[in-house]
């Protein structure tokens, strides 16, 4: 009962995970899903964890395919599944699933550029079961970390030079753009954080307050909930605020000036 209203307060498990169970066979039979990013585009990875979301659409030719959102004990990441795998699989996926999904890291857009995020796309998808996890015999090795590939190796150093701006692709469609309308390199921003501390976990309207005053100030800074006096447990918390805002002022009188923090 805990852990649904945990679940339906902030979007996530604070006190036991639902995969504290499955540690040893996602540690050894899965990559995180904190290594589905840019750097390992194009390389085949598998990634397991807990099915959150499930976004189906119909394609134009009339076939379904899904958008599953995935979270493991460290984070959260997206899997797209076309039409002919999802008629073999889309029954199963359902929210709260525990899976085990191999594919391709994409990270591209359109143009082929590298973007900031990535997806995998799912050639196979399996369904881990209780059963599974009675007979599974730990080996004490995990998967090992996918390569970078040459061609994400050239367009990190290339994009290094240029001052940490990504240098596009040349589109052989696109037209040429003048100098002048040539919109100025964007200087990249250094990452901040808010961490908010709740002393007392079991401080429900501190943690209702916490998540109405985010939802008010939507922005693009993470949001992390360091909880106790001991701030031994951090999380990152399923939205993001404005930092520029009113929001930390808001915090501050909820929450006092020392569990408010934005580095």
């Amino acid at each position: 009962e805990r852990l649904m209203w945990e679940r339906e307060l902030l979007g996530l498990y604070i006190s036991s995970h639902p995969l504290d169970a499955y540690s040893a066979y996602l540690d050894e039979q899965t990559q995180p899903l904190t290594q589905l990013v840019p750097d390992y585009d194009s390389r085949k990875m598998t990634v397991g964890g807990i099915v959150s979301t499930v976004r189906t659409i119909v394609t134009k030719s009339g076939s379904k395919m899904a958008f599953v959102g995935l979270e493991d004990k460290f984070s959260e990441g997206e899997v797209i599944i076309f039409p002919n795998l999802f008629e073999q699989v889309g029954a199963k996926l359902v929210q709260d699933a525990i899976v085990r999904i191999s594919g391709k890291n994409s990270a591209r857009d359109r143009d082929g550029n590298l973007g900031d995020e990535s997806k995998l796309i799912a050639d196979e998808v399996v369904i881990v079961t209780d059963k599974d996890m009675s007979e599974y015999q730990a080996t004490g090795r995990k998967m090992d970390t996918p390569k970078v590939s040459a061609e994400v190796k050239k367009e990190r150093r290339a994009t290094y030079k240029n001052g940490g701006v990504p240098i596009p692709k040349k589109r052989e469609e696109t037209q040429k753009v003048a100098p002048a309308e040539r919109p100025a390199p964007i200087e990249p921003v250094a990452n901040r954080k808010l961490y908010v501390n709740i002393k007392d976990s079991d401080d429900h309207d501190a943690l209702l307050q916490l998540k109405a005053l985010c939802k008010l100030y939507p922005g693009v800074t993470d949001v992390v909930l360091v909880l106790g006096t001991e701030k031994k447990s951090a999380i990152r918390l399923p939205f993001r605020v404005d930092e520029y805002s009113a929001l930390l002022g808001e915090l501050v009188k909820v929450l006092g000036e020392d569990a408010v923090v934005l580095k």
